[in-house]
């Protein structure tokens, strides 16, 4: 109700208050996606292996879908020092599945004996930003519900990007200040409220960003620093069982601080950057409903670019993030943001979602518990763009014969594992091409090949399956305006 008042009153403002300009942007993405032998082995069980995937939610190897995402950014400009943003996309997590919320009659019990010219559907407008900016001399102020991007978008991503699917958001206030070269940036942020109006049931976030950014000598680097207070009674963060029995408990209190340290350097044709981010603090109940946890996990990203030319980019991409390794409570599994992808299939999908999407998008998987080395290249030939990729990867925390380990797909404590787990993960080729077919349509297409690792073998029931390779392919249009 109140996401379809403030949409109201944004239409009327664009509608009646010709005095206040408003300028519209944003972009229209629908594509189509494939996946072979998404299962990456033989096992039809219903046992779910540190693969992650139950194989007892589907039949069948091949998982196809085709999704929609709409943004549309609205910015109204009140004077010369207010203007107010906003994001409108179609579902909460900025996208909907083709098909999804369809309706074949409104009388379940004869649906299937009319379906050809009865169907009806809705998608939902969602308000997924709206904040106030206030222009000052001392420094530029922000209000309500906005984005925050941080280095490689690794931990703190916008989701600015066409296709991206989530976004960082903070409910709060900020403000930045500019000193030369030098960028300050506070903010505080309510995350979650809950119930009540105690802080018992709130989550909060206190921090700042800081960042040196030079031109002249085309360097950046900086540091933001959060933390993120969690009351007892708050009801929103959740974790699964030991063994991933029942129903998902509540965390309760906990406390996590993030530093994320981050830098950029040119030095000729060469670009290097690099993203570190650190948590610590106390993870709350992580593995069952009675035991506390403390968190310390850590990732270091890097990227290093060579520009040949105005035509050709090639460049190496390595990073490890840590996993934990289920044998004590302290919980050391790092969790990138689901829009930091380095591969066309390692990575990108929650495949336990492909047979049960009832409560998991497909699309909400993290890198995690990883090292891996990507060599990839850009080539720009008129209005075609063609990328090719390399990437290697390992495990850095498996599963040992008699002790427990943490499963990092399902997330869940899994205890005495029935055999050993090995840590290759797989090969995997990647070509993809975007052709800009006019100045406001991209269309993109892409394949992606893994040569599957022994992994993914161990299902810990005793009996290794035979691993199979899978590849993955799409289409998507992309439309800014």
């Amino acid at each position: 109700m109140i996401k379809n008042t403030i949409l109201l009153i944004i239409l009327i403002i664009s509608t009646s208050a010709y005095s206040l300009p408003i300028d519209w942007n944003g972009s229209f993405d629908v594509d189509s996606t494939r996946i072979d032998n998404y299962r990456l082995g033989t096992t039809d069980g219903s046992t779910a292996g540190s693969a992650g995937i139950d194989n007892g939610f589907a039949s069948g190897s091949t998982a196809l879908f085709q999704t929609y995402i709409l943004k549309l950014k609205p910015h109204i400009i009140v004077n010369d020092g207010v203007s107010i943003k906003g994001v409108l996309s179609t579902g909460n997590i900025q996208g909907e599945q083709l098909g999804s919320n369809t309706q074949f009659s409104s009388n379940n019990s004869d649906a299937g004996l009319h379906y050809m010219g009865t169907t009806a559907g809705n998608s939902a407008l969602d308000v997924s930003q709206l904040f106030v900016e206030l222009y000052a001399d001392s420094a530029l102020y922000r209000a309500g519900r906005f984005t925050r991007h941080w280095g490689l978008g690794a931990v703190a991503n916008d989701g600015k990007n066409a296709g991206d699917r989530f976004f960082t958001v903070y409910d709060g206030i900020e403000a930045e200040y500019n000193f030369g070269k030098f960028f300050v940036t506070p903010f505080w942020a309510k995350q979650y409220t809950g119930n009540s109006h105690t802080r018992n049931t709130q989550i909060t976030e206190l921090g700042a960003k800081f960042l040196y950014d030079n031109p002249d000598k085309d360097l950046k680097i900086g540091a933001l620093y959060t933390k993120r207070s969690s009351g007892g009674g708050n009801d929103a963060l959740k974790a699964n069982n030991t063994n991933n029995l029942g129903t998902p408990h509540n965390i309760g209190a906990s406390t996590y601080k993030l530093l994320d340290i981050y830098f950029e350097k040119a030095i000729g044709n060469f670009t290097i950057k690099g993203e570190i981010p650190v948590v610590s603090g106390d993870a709350g109940k992580i593995y069952d409903n009675s035991t506390l946890s403390t968190y310390k996990a850590q990732a270091f990203l890097f990227d290093v670019s060579y520009k040949k030319s105005n035509t050709k980019t090639y460049g190496i991409m390595a990073g490890m993030v840590s996993g934990d390794d289920g044998t004590t409570d302290e919980f050391e599994g790092m969790f990138l943001h689901p829009n930091f992808q380095v591969a066309q299939m390692l990575y990108r999908y929650n495949l336990n979602a492909v047979g049960d999407a009832s409560d998991q998008n497909i699309f909400e998987s993290y890198i995690t518990n990883s090292t891996f080395v990507k060599l990839y290249a850009n080539i720009v030939n008129d209005n075609w763009t063609w990328n090719f990729a390399y990437i290697y990867a390992m495990a850095n925390e498996v599963a040992e014969n008699g002790n427990n380990f943490y499963h990092h797909e399902g997330r869940y404590l899994a205890t005495s594992a029935n055999g050993d787990q090995e840590q290759f993960m797989g090969h995997e080729i990647d070509i993809s091409f975007d052709y800009q077919w006019n100045p406001n349509v991209v269309v993109t297409g892409y394949l992606g090949y893994l040569l599957t690792g022994d992994y993914f073998k161990f299902t810990n029931s005793g009996t290794d399956q035979d691993i199979k390779n899978a590849y993955t392919s799409g289409i998507k249009m992309s439309v800014s305006f």
